[in-house]
């Protein structure tokens, strides 16, 4: 006779989803790096050198693959996973990526033509680095963050709100950058940035279902800043303020495609969740109900 998994209970998680969710991206984050950065050493590898850097990369895919797995055991049955994707759901959300793509790769040509940016660095480090950034920060704010959200929040404007809650808190992470003593200014525009950037990925990942899109997404655009780096790094230059006034415009407009979408997007996850969350309309229904008995 086969024996069946343990259902794990979730009190806390749907009493406080928000706070669990906050503790759970922290998590996240820094559970690959404290252990994986770690791996490099370990292993006799200088640090800041090449195959420290590829070394613990390798950890810290490894490490979040992991939290991805935990995850999906802690709510299963429930949720269906990260690692099987329904038809289509990576076309999607590569045809939804396509504006932020397009956006990088023409601005940075731009300033690359202009002279504002010049190519520094190493193709295969930045590309490692990039995606290194890209795996842990998307696992820890999006596929943990972001998921959880959508399981506990009864309402078809979760859909949007989770994805905003979170990508406001990727970019607040980003004031820590004031303990290494930079502008603050500059720091204020790089949060907005950031906040910008994380309710774009947030909105891809929700619009799709598909997080190894949105990963590829982060990875890229990581190591297309360290390979274009700006000429100008001491201050807060002109440059800076086109990107920031580029992104929020783009996040804007993902926020409204989104609020479009937000029906089918509801429906996408209830299916990701078996169902196990009701729609909106789904509740107002059964206080009626329950209100003519």
């Amino acid at each position: 006779m086969k024996k069946e998994k343990k259902v794990f209970k979730h009190g806390a998680v749907e009493k406080v989803p928000y706070l669990v969710a906050f503790f759970l991206m922290i998590f996240g984050f820094l559970f690959p790096h404290i252990l994986g950065d770690r791996t490099a050493e370990i292993f006799g590898y200088q640090e800041g050198s090449a195959m420290a850097l590829y070394v613990n990369t390798m950890a810290n895919i490894l490490l979040s693959m992991v939290l991805l797995l935990l995850f999906t055991r802690w709510f299963y049955p429930e949720f269906k996973g990260f690692f099987k994707s329904e038809k289509g759901e990576f076309k999607k959300a590569f045809m939804l990526s396509i504006p932020f793509f397009a956006f990088w790769i023409i601005w940075y040509m731009i300033q690359l033509i202009a002279g504002i940016s010049y190519w520094g660095g190493y193709v295969a480090e930045s590309v490692v680095s990039g995606f290194n950034a890209g795996v842990i920060e998307e696992v820890a704010f999006r596929a943990l963050a972001v998921t959880l959200l959508l399981r506990n929040i009864k309402k078809e404007s979760r859909v949007i709100a989770a994805p905003i809650f979170v990508g406001i808190l990727f970019g607040l992470m980003h004031f820590l950058n004031l303990t290494s003593g930079q502008n603050p200014v500059k720091v204020c525009f790089t949060a907005v940035f950031a906040i910008a950037v994380g309710i774009i990925l947030g909105d891809i990942y929700v619009l799709s279902g598909n997080l190894w899109m949105v990963i590829i997404a982060h990875g890229l655009y990581d190591a297309i800043v360290e390979l274009l780096p700006h000429i100008e790094e001491d201050g807060f230059e002109w440059i800076n303020y086109i990107d920031v006034a580029g992104m929020v415009i783009m996040a804007i407009c993902y926020v409204v495609f989104l609020v479009k979408k937000k029906n089918e997007t509801h429906a996408l996850w209830n299916q990701k969740w078996n169902g196990t969350v009701e729609t909106e309309s789904e509740i107002n229904l059964g206080a009626g109900i329950s209100g003519t008995l």
